[in-house]
């Protein structure tokens, strides 16, 4: 319990003041600067930050040092203010150790729910009319994009955290996405189901080869610019045209429904 009280009441790391420069000599300008710069990395001592953090935070202590070395108080002033910033985004993620803990439990509230849910439909068998795609075995799929979703939405958790950029603003999304990445697996799998277009290569979906989605309902889970490309080719498919993310992916204008559906890499997963 007392390991659990460390984690949860930590002491709050205030936040650093944004210097005030005021007017004088040019003398007493630099001394301004070079005091606010030292102030700053006094309490870059109590973040112990990673080595990009490190090197974002010295090239602009670095700019606003030339900058006042050479006269130009403006510039000067808004690097120390651009790492006061970045300071103070350190500290709030620091702050928000106990907040990151909960939304790393809070998957299993999704996982609770979803588990709830098919005990039910299992337990009402034929009676069940399989209303809204809720049918027993479309749950693996929505199990599988719970998962994509819970995966990427740890890894927001680490990176942020790592970087001490997390943004609390986020939480919702962190909150909910494990469950939006399981409505968005089983969407993409009936899509997938429903002939609107085929996978490329040479993928077939067989009932002895559900492997491919599996795969789909998880990458729609993980990523939601896989999700979000994928509504573009049934967009597309369905009412012709060439929307912008058709184009990203290679489409051609007036994509029919036979067409294979081939998604390039598109960068890094996005996560908050």
């Amino acid at each position: 319990m007392e390991f659990l009280q460390n984690i949860f009441n930590r002491t709050a790391v205030q936040p650093h003041d944004l210097c005030k420069i005021k007017p004088g000599s040019p003398e007493k300008l630099r001394g301004q600067i070079l005091d606010a710069v030292n102030n700053l990395n006094g309490r870059m001592a109590e973040i112990s930050p990673s080595k990009d953090f490190s090197d974002q935070y010295l090239q602009l202590i670095s700019q606003a040092r030339t900058a006042a070395d050479a006269n130009r108080w403006g510039p000067a002033c808004s690097g120390v203010w651009e790492a006061t910033f970045l300071v103070n985004r350190a500290i709030e993620t620091i702050n928000r150790r106990s907040l990151r803990i909960w939304l790393v439990l809070a998957p299993f509230v999704s996982f609770a729910f979803l588990w709830l849910l098919e005990l039910l439909i299992y337990s009402l068998g034929d009676s069940y009319p399989g209303m809204w795609m809720l049918r027993a075995e479309n749950f693996p799929f929505l199990w599988c994009g719970a998962v994509g979703g819970t995966t990427i939405a740890y890894w927001g958790l680490v990176k942020h955290t790592i970087q001490l950029d997390f943004d609390d603003q986020y939480t919702l999304w962190y909150f909910f996405k494990p469950m939006l990445g399981a409505v968005f697996g089983l969407v993409s799998v009936v899509v997938l189901q429903a002939g609107v277009f085929t996978l490329g290569g040479d993928v077939q979906l067989t009932d002895d080869n559900r492997l491919p989605l599996y795969i789909a309902a998880f990458l729609a889970g993980f990523s939601e610019r896989f999700f979000m490309q994928l509504i573009d080719r049934v967009i597309t498919a369905i009412f012709g045209g060439s929307p912008e993310s058709s184009k990203r992916l290679g489409a051609n204008v007036g994509t029919k429904p036979d067409q294979a559906i081939t998604i390039e890499p598109a960068g890094e997963a996005e996560e908050k």
